[in-house]
């Protein structure tokens, strides 16, 4: 060798180690890599800044924070999230858990319940409810505590993170379910405040039906003109009132015979409508009502209307009935025809119910002289329809003596 020829280097092993020793930054501690702003030296800082970076909490762990914070009374447990299978690669994703479970949050205040979850509609369960729902909640963190019994307000829709509890006893529901219930009333709605201006709906879930079911009348009778001149009450009583009608008030009232819908098997009647065999004599008594039956292309009964029918063993009556008008294209209409009542309120008795939807919906004031016999109400033994009641009423007599009274006088003035 001459001395003055250089010495070979191995090219292959230098670039292999520069490789291992850049795939090592950032995952090595000793690593010590220079201050020369080399690209080994900025890698390592961007590893550091990328294992150190903090991940965002979820929404809905930020949210009970900050209330927490505002409004130390408030219980909050140990907050719910469930964190999918993950692998290696990315960052781990966080699912919301299902709405039962999400009620992780119990509120002594309704003012606080209803700041959180600000929904439209919120149902009432019972103290001691066994619900499905309710039992999935106090498995929950929020009503772990046995000893926390009372009524349950939760959102309808399920999907709020908090529950309501307004503390009764079970006892003292069971002696006294009505004013316990008033007492929860005042606090949901401020004495002369209703649903409308508060905003919002309460309901009673049904294991408070269970106790006190929603009350329907069926106005009937052998008579045509007994029916007719409640329906005569109802129209005057809604020309005196026509400013303030409820939004739920029918567009029409019809007396209709029952008669009308014999051989309909109504097991088999959905939302579609009745039978074509039975539309022509529909379609006539209708006509007689005074109602353009060429526009009418769809009819249909209301649930409970087809509940009444095959409760009540009375046959061939004249009964009162609800109608609403619905458009489903030009000159096309659909009309759908139920009986008065609906759902009752907190406090409220299945007859009280049953009295202030009557005036609600056909502006008809009725009392319980109204109930023409003293047998209990009709209702159903199973299925979802036992949480309602349907009253079997018609006029007074000493109503229609005076009315056949003031007729004869008119007849005789004349």
């Amino acid at each position: 060798m001459n001395a003055m020829q250089e010495p070979k280097i191995n090219e292959t092993a230098n670039v292999q180690g520069a490789n291992k020793d850049f795939e090592n930054v950032g995952n090595d501690s000793s690593h010590k890599s220079p201050s020369d702003g080399t690209p080994q030296a900025s890698m390592k800082s961007h590893g550091k800044r990328k294992n150190s970076k903090k991940k965002r909490k979820p929404k809905e762990e930020r949210i009970n924070e900050a209330d927490e914070q505002s409004n130390p009374q408030m219980k909050t447990p140990i907050k719910q999230y469930t964190q999918s299978n993950t692998t290696n690669v990315g960052t781990p994703k966080y699912h919301s858990p299902s709405p039962v479970k999400m009620c992780n949050i119990l509120c002594d205040s309704f003012d606080t319940f209803y700041k959180r979850t600000n929904a439209k509609k919120y149902k009432v369960h019972k103290p001691g409810c066994q619900c499905n729902k309710i039992q999935k909640i106090r498995s929950s963190n929020a009503l772990n505590d046995n000893k926390l019994e009372g009524f349950i307000v939760i959102c309808e829709n399920g999907k709020a993170s908090c529950v309501y509890l307004h503390r009764v006893s079970i006892e003292e529901f069971a002696n006294d379910w009505k004013g316990t219930e008033k007492e929860l009333k005042d606090v949901i709605f401020p004495k002369g405040i209703n649903e409308e201006q508060m905003g919002f709906k309460v309901s009673c879930a049904s294991c408070l039906l269970e106790v006190e079911p929603n009350g329907f009348v069926c106005i009937n009778s052998k008579s045509y003109s007994e029916v007719d001149y409640a329906r005569e009450l109802a129209e005057n009583e809604k020309r005196n009132h026509v400013q303030s009608l409820h939004h739920d008030h029918a567009h029409r009232l019809l007396v209709l015979n029952q008669s009308i819908f014999h051989g309909i098997n109504f097991k088999s009647v959905n939302k579609l409508g009745i039978p074509n065999s039975n539309v022509c004599d529909l379609n006539v008594a209708l006509a007689k009502e005074g109602i353009d039956t060429d526009s009418i292309v769809e009819i249909e009964l209301g649930h409970h209307l087809i509940s009444l029918f095959c409760l009540m063993k009375k046959k061939d009556y004249f009964f009162l009935a609800i109608a609403f008008f619905d458009d489903i294209g030009k000159d096309k209409k659909k009309i759908i025809i139920d009986i008065p009542g609906g759902k009752r309120h907190l406090g409220e008795t299945s007859m009280e119910c049953a009295i202030r939807e009557t005036r609600e919906e056909t502006s008809l004031v009725i009392d319980e002289k109204w109930n023409s016999c003293d047998e209990p109400p009709l209702q159903k033994k199973g299925g979802a329809d036992r949480s309602n009641v349907y009253y079997d009423m018609r006029p007074p007599m000493e109503y229609l003596m005076n009315d056949t009274a003031m007729k004869l006088s008119k007849v005789t003035v004349t």
